[in-house]
């Protein structure tokens, strides 16, 4: 095992930091998806209405992308540490009334209809807005400059496994146990997760900006950047397909199950097959 972590690729795995923050971004990704997988599964249950699976889809990624941009400006100069322990939390308080709301013997349903499911939705899409670049800018203060890139390797690896895991075991949860128990279980790994992050103790300081510019000068700034950097402006498209996928994966899941029976077991081996293959 020594010999492992003494390899150039793992050495940044002996930072105890950096290993806690791979098991908080694993628990708290399978998390997110898996509660994306069982609220489609959820919400068709008790309206079977195809639409209302692409309308939940949505409501979290518009305000989930409208906030990313203004996020990034506050990032840059508030802690990101708390910034993710916040907004984290509040991902467990939304999994809290998901929770609560299908309890079956509180009639949540029939007493709220599906407003609680969309309002938690639209609140965990801004949230989620606000974590993703604090997830990318704290990864920068975990580890040094000469290992940042190694970092970002396991980071994305990480990624991708509990993008994997998440909807196979909130699946099998569902199936098995029921609405109630699977969004138990997303408590419980939101709630381990604000535990693992809690744990990361040595963040390096930020380097505080000596200008006081606007928000809309930083954001026109960045986008400025993005444009000018060459493999920033390639690596976008299969960022914006990475992030089409995670949201609507419930929705394209249930579709490719009703009507492409075959086609679904081709796309779970591939999706299972391609992590193994990385």
């Amino acid at each position: 095992m020594k010999n492992i972590f003494q390899s150039e690729a793992t050495a940044v795995l002996r930072l105890t930091q950096f290993r806690f923050f791979l098991a908080y971004r694993f628990v708290m990704t399978a998390a997110t998806i898996m509660q994306s997988v069982i609220v489609g599964w959820h919400l068709y249950s008790i309206t079977h209405d195809v639409l209302s699976l692409g309308m939940i889809g949505l409501t979290e990624v518009i305000p989930q992308i409208s906030v990313s941009l203004f996020a990034g400006h506050f990032i840059d100069r508030w802690n990101r540490k708390k910034i993710i322990v916040y907004t984290t939390t509040l991902l467990l308080l939304g999994s809290a009334i998901l929770f609560v709301y299908s309890i079956p013997s509180l009639h949540g349903y029939q007493n709220f209809g599906t407003l609680p499911i969309f309002i938690t939705i639209f609140l965990t899409g801004l949230v989620r807005g606000i974590l993703m670049p604090a997830h990318t800018a704290v990864l920068g203060q975990l580890v040094s400059r000469e290992q940042l890139t190694s970092a970002s390797t396991w980071n994305s690896m990480n990624w991708q496994i509990a993008a994997v895991s998440g909807p196979a075991i909130g699946g099998l949860i569902y199936g098995i146990f029921g609405g109630t128990a699977a969004y138990l279980t997303v408590f419980i790994f939101y709630a381990f997760s604000v535990v693992l992050i809690l744990q990361v103790k040595n963040i390096r300081p930020i380097a505080r900006r000596t200008q006081n510019e606007g928000i809309f000068v930083s954001i026109r700034e960045g986008i400025h950047y993005v444009f000018k950097n060459q493999i920033l402006l390639g690596a976008f498209p299969s960022i914006c397909l990475q992030f089409y996928l995670e949201e609507q994966l419930p929705f394209c899941r249930f579709l490719l199950r009703m009507y492409l029976r075959p086609v679904l077991w081709v796309w779970v081996c591939l999706g299972h097959a391609l992590p193994l293959g990385q």
